[in-house]
C-alpha cells in the first residue's frame, strides 16, 4: 500500500528519509534531540544551541546523517527501520514520509536541496517530571525512575538505563531559552503539528505556557499531548476545562497502553487501569476530540494483546472507529523486553488468538491500523538474535523489579511464569 512513497523515496536514495529532515523529538531538559521515536537521542552541544536556536534540529550530527542519506548510506540510529526492511517489512521510513507526502504536502525534492531543514512536526519534552515508572521506560524520561535508581543503583548486568543527569528547574536552561527564540522567530507559524510529551507534560509547567500561547495567538498548528491520562484528578479536571471548546480538529490526545488490568499496572508502574479506562471515557464524552492509543508492544505485553484491543474496540463501537485509533508499535530497546524473548509456543498462541479476533472484527479497523497490526505479527515470529542473552537479562530484570517495587511476576504473569526454564 506504499508503493508508490517508496518510489518517490527511491528517486532521491534508496536509504531516504523525510522524517530525517522534517520531524525532530527535542528534550529540553537535558539537551538532546532525535528524528523520531525510534532514533536514541544526542546531545546538541550547548554552544550550538547558543550560537544558533535552529541548532535544536540542525545540528552537525543530524546533518551528517542527511548526507549519509542522500549518498545511499545506512545511519546507525535508525537500525530499526533498516532491520525491519530487511526482513521484508515495509518500515516507518516509508509510512512516516507518506504522511509528509500526502498530509503534509511536503515536496521531497525541495528538502533535499539543503542540510538544513525547520521541522513540520516537532515533539518536546520540556521536563521529565512523571507519576509513572514503566517497565521499559527508565531515569531519562521518568523522574520517579530516576529517584529509583538513586535508591537502589542501576540494576546489575541490564544495560539500558544510562542516563544524562537533567538541567534543574531552578537553573538557566539554554536549551529552553533557544526553543523559545525560536518560537517567536517563526517556528510558531511554520509548524504544522506540535506535540507535547515527557514525562507527563500535564505535571509540566512548561505545557501550560505551550497551551497559552496557541491559543491567544490563535496559531493554527494542531497540537497533541502525549499524556497517560492518570495525572491527579485536580489537574486532569484542569486540563479538561482547558480544552473543552478548543476545536477538534487542532488538539488531539494521544497515550499508551499495551496491556490490561493487573498486567498493566504492573508493567506501566504507577497506572490506575480503572482511572484509565474513566478518564478515556472522559475525553470522548465531553469533547469530540481523537485519541490515539499507542501500543507499545513488549514481552510484559504481547500475552493480553487480543484481550487489550478487544477493550480498546469498545470505545470504537461507542464513539466511532475514527474517534479512536490504535497504533501498533514494538519494543527494541530494551533489548530484554523484546516481545521475541518469549519462547516460540508462547507467541504462536498469541499470534493465532489475535488473528481469530480481527477476523471478526475486521471493520473496526482501518487499512492503516490493520496493517500495522499484520506486521507485529509476523515480525513477533521471526526469531531473535542473541536470544539467549536477553532471556538471562529479562529474568534478571524482572526478580530486580519485583524486589525494588514489592511486586510478583509469577502470580502477574502465570502464561509467562510456567515457560521460565526455557528462558
Amino acid at each position: 500500500m506504499y508503493e508508490k512513497t517508496k518510489e518517490i523515496l527511491d528517486n532521491i536514495s534508496p536509504t531516504f528519509c523525510i522524517a530525517k529532515w522534517a520531524r525532530t523529538n527535542v528534550r529540553t531538559y537535558e539537551g538532546t534531540s532525535y528524528s523520531c521515536h525510534h532514533c536514541r537521542p544526542v546531545v546538541t552541544p550547548k554552544e550550538e544551541v547558543s550560537a544558533d536556536h535552529t541548532a535544536l534540529t540542525n545540528n552537525k550530527l543530524v546533518q551528517e546523517y542527511r548526507q549519509q542519506m542522500l549518498d545511499g548510506e545506512r545511519p546507525k540510529e535508525c537500525n530499526y527501520c533498516w532491520t525491519r526492511e530487511d526482513q521484508g517489512f515495509t518500515s516507518d521510513r516509508i509510512m512516516k514520509s507518506d504522511k509528509f507526502i500526502n498530509l503534509h504536502q511536503l515536496d521531497p525534492a525541495e528538502i533535499v536541496k539543503n542540510l538544513t531543514h525547520a521541522p513540520v512536526h516537532l515533539d518536546i519534552a520540556f521536563d521529565r517530571t512523571c507519576n509513572f515508572k514503566c517497565s521499559y521506560c527508565g531515569p531519562q524520561n521518568s523522574s520517579l525512575w530516576a529517584e529509583e535508581i538513586v535508591q537502589h543503583g542501576e540494576i546489575k548486568g541490564i544495560p539500558a538505563f544510562g542516563a544524562k543527569e537533567p538541567i534543574p528547574n531552578r537553573e538557566v536552561n539554554p536549551y529552553n531559552d533557544a526553543f523559545w527564540k525560536w518560537w517567536d522567530s517563526g517556528l510558531k507559524h511554520s509548524l504544522q503539528h506540535l506535540t507535547i510529551t515527557g514525562g507527563e507534560p500535564l505535571l509540566s509547567k512548561e505545557f501550560w505556557k505551550v497551551l497559552d500561547k496557541v491559543q491567544l495567538e490563535k496559531l493554527s498548528m494542531t497540537v497533541m499531548v502525549n499524556t497517560n491520562l492518570c495525572p491527579p484528578d485536580k489537574i486532569f479536571d484542569r486540563f479538561m476545562n482547558r480544552i473543552k471548546n478548543w476545536d477538534p480538529e487542532k488538539f488531539r490526545i494521544s497515550t499508551s497502553i499495551e496491556s490490561i488490568k493487573e498486567k498493566a499496572e504492573y508493567s506501566r508502574f504507577g497506572l490506575d487501569y480503572n482511572k484509565f479506562m474513566l478518564n478515556m471515557h472522559r475525553v470522548l464524552t465531553e469533547t469530540n476530540m481523537k485519541v490515539e492509543v499507542n501500543l507499545t508492544n513488549n514481552a510484559l505485553s504481547f500475552t493480553s494483546l487480543t484481550d487489550l484491543v478487544q477493550e480498546l474496540t469498545k470505545f470504537k463501537i461507542k464513539y466511532g472507529a475514527k474517534r479512536v485509533t490504535l497504533h501498533s508499535n514494538d519494543v527494541t530497546w530494551p533489548s530484554h523486553l523484546n516481545l521475541r524473548i518469549l519462547p516460540a509456543e508462547l507467541r504462536n498462541v498469541e499470534v493465532i488468538k489475535f488473528k481469530r479476533f480481527m477476523k471478526m472484527n475486521k471493520d473496526s479497523f482501518s487499512k492503516t491500523e490493520k496493517y500495522k497490526f499484520q506486521r507485529t505479527l509476523e515480525l513477533s515470529l521471526v526469531e531473535y538474535e542473541d536470544v539467549d542473552k536477553f532471556r538471562a537479562q529479562f529474568l534478571t530484570f524482572i526478580k530486580e523489579y519485583d524486589k525494588r517495587r514489592n511486586l510478583n511476576f509469577d502470580k502477574t504473569f502465570p502464561e509467562i511464569a510456567k515457560f521460565k526454564d526455557k528462558l
